[in-house]
């Protein structure tokens, strides 16, 4: 626990000024989605802004693409000033060695994903007239239900379980970008990695990718895209509310955990 306490102590002394300022640009994407989403839909809730802003697959994705990143610069540049100190771990273990750098991801991962939580809750409630409207007819839950509604939806709940939603995300991408960075010299190409598979249209159900392997069978292709599993697998979509379905949020605990676990068996020139 104290070694623990110790990595965390390293990782805010890695935090300067640049930081500050990638941190800065997550209110102003918070910002631009909110804009873009008001345009877009009518009868906004604060509830439906935080669905639509965390949905891997609608437009340029807030919390699967454009926060992450933020959170992958970031993390670039606590390494890179990590690398630059003479403190080099001669006895340190694989696995202490790659605890200290998930204790970089996970304080960068709370901190992007309470800021942009906020930053939401904010631009919502400065922006729509409710906080959900999930028993109203005309609502979006309502339409994306097929006319479904849910009485008595307390949005203190919903505001808890999308924020696990945000953060696990984070922790999820953040730690496969983390991981990626092991085998590569340079962090530029897990992060063009991550950033590609982070797009739409190449993890969606229905991606070009899945389109073009189809197309190569002659169309035979009845298999999903693998990847959208990854993505799509848990959520906070519309529907996931509805007390016949589930969140399965425990998925991306479950992934994240696995990738944690994989990383203590790599190895690299590391320092602390």
């Amino acid at each position: 626990m104290r070694r623990i306490v110790a990595y965390l102590r390293l990782s805010l002394a890695l935090i300067d000024g640049k930081t500050g300022l990638l941190l800065a640009a997550v209110p102003a994407l918070a910002l631009v989605y909110t804009l873009n989403l008001a345009s877009n839909f009518p009868r906004l809730t604060v509830m439906d802004l935080f669905i639509w802003s965390y949905d891997p697959t609608y437009g340029i994705p807030l919390l699967w693409l454009a926060c992450p990143s933020v959170t992958m610069l970031i993390l670039i540049g606590m390494w890179k000033k990590r690398s630059s100190y003479n403190i080099i771990v001669r006895e340190g273990s694989r696995l202490s060695i790659w605890v200290s750098y998930l204790c970089d991801v996970v304080l960068v991962s709370c901190a992007v994903a309470i800021l942009l939580h906020i930053s939401l809750l904010i631009c919502g409630v400065l922006s729509f007239r409710s906080l959900s409207n999930f028993d109203n007819p005309s609502s979006l839950f309502s339409f994306y239900t097929d006319g479904q509604l849910l009485e008595g939806f307390p949005f203190i709940g919903g505001f808890g379980l999308s924020f696990v939603y945000c953060l696990l995300a984070l922790l999820l991408v953040n730690t496969g970008f983390c991981l990626a960075n092991r085998f590569f010299k340079k962090p530029l190409i897990p992060f063009l990695i991550v950033s590609i598979l982070d797009i739409p249209t190449i993890h969606s159900k229905t991606s070009i990718i899945y389109d073009i392997m189809r197309n190569f069978l002659g169309g035979t292709l009845v298999i999903q895209n693998p990847l959208s599993l990854v993505y799509e697998s848990a959520g906070i979509f519309y529907g996931t509310w509805l007390p016949s379905h589930g969140h399965n949020l425990w998925l991306l605990a479950l992934m994240f955990l696995c990738l944690a676990t994989l990383g203590a068996f790599t190895r690299k020139h590391d320092y602390l």
